[in-house]
């Protein structure tokens, strides 16, 4: 069942864009969708308490309204999301037929991380993306790690890997810009 969450900052307009949004998963195939408006509250908060209620599995959020910088709800979701969270970067027009052909897979070798990339090389399997696993840190622990990620989860995967130093929030979002 997909659950369709619009958490509005003013009401004008917000059941247009939930019905949109209802109507494009339909048209897509998928056969259980419903809406819901909420409102007056932290976006982040909403999800949150709906993931928790509904004990979703997924919980999946716009990016933000940047190419390059996730917005705050995204970011606290991030931190707080009590489920397994996608952040759905926009895409420019002309764009759409490239959405999900590449996966992006931050790593730092722990086990949220490698549970991270089980579902992102699961995710890139599904959809016949390549994977591009990053690690930010010492190149030699990075080797290793890559080289661990990818044997147990990437087997058989159109597979780079970049070993990065610096910020790690910084050197991610650089690769996926890249």
């Amino acid at each position: 069942e997909l659950i369709v969450a619009h958490v509005w900052e003013r009401p004008e307009g917000a059941q247009a864009v939930l019905d949109a949004a209802v109507s494009a998963a339909q048209e897509a195939g998928v056969k259980k969708v419903k809406g819901e408006l909420h409102g007056g509250r932290s976006p982040a908060d909403v999800l949150v308490e709906l993931a928790e209620e509904r004990d979703v599995g997924l919980v999946v959020v716009s990016g933000g309204r940047s190419k390059t910088e996730i917005g705050p709800t995204a970011d606290r979701l991030s931190h707080r999301a009590p489920r397994d969270l996608l952040i759905a970067m926009d895409v420019e027009r002309g764009d759409a037929e490239r959405l999900y052909r590449h996966v992006l897979i931050a790593t730092d070798g722990s086990a949220t991380a490698d549970r991270a990339a089980r579902k992102g090389f699961d995710l890139a399997e599904s959809v016949g993306a390549s994977v591009t696993l990053v690690f930010v840190g010492h190149p030699a622990t990075g080797k290793l790690v890559t080289d661990d990620t990818v044997a147990v989860y990437g087997v058989d995967a159109d597979c780079g890997v970049e070993l990065r130093q610096g910020d790690p929030a910084h050197e991610i979002l650089a690769v996926a810009r890249d």
